[in-house]
């Protein structure tokens, strides 16, 4: 595996990091040497996740429980992250909401909900976020959104 030296040691947070998309990231920065803030709803999933990828990774997963449709919630993350790291390299707004109906038998109501919803996570986090480097004045390479 190449390692990407720039990233090496650098402090990321992954939403939405127990399953999917979102796991996948946070493993492949860990791979590349990241200490990644590993966040999902499901305490336990992302346990068994660090747990698994912190044996054969020269970063480290750190498991932490987030809803991040509570604002309360988010702001505690962030101070984990200042707290633990003093700094935030890469976030990654991966976490999302899904329509507990298909879409030909949903309605656009639904949909219309659901995009405001994933609009307002994404601001919430990405706020949260750029108060921690505007207060402290850290260094931020990237934002990536899903």
């Amino acid at each position: 595996m190449v390692v990407m030296d720039r990233w090496a040691n650098k402090v990321a947070l992954v939403t939405g990091a127990s399953s999917g998309i979102g796991k996948s990231i946070a493993e492949k920065l860990a791979k590349h040497g990241m200490k990644v803030v590993a966040c999902a709803r499901n305490m336990e999933r992302l346990q068994e996740f660090a747990a698994a990828v912190n044996k054969e990774c020269l970063g480290e997963i750190f498991p932490y429980a987030c809803d991040i449709s509570d604002e309360e919630q988010i702001q505690s993350m962030f101070k984990f992250i200042k707290d633990k790291f003093g700094k935030l390299h890469v976030c990654v707004n991966n976490a999302g909401l899904a329509m507990s109906s298909s879409i030909l038998s949903g309605s656009s109501e639904v949909s219309c909900k659901l995009d405001d919803s994933c609009s307002l996570l994404l601001f919430k986090c990405s706020k949260a976020m750029l108060l921690l480097i505007m207060c402290k004045n850290l260094g931020m390479d990237s934002l990536l959104t899903q």
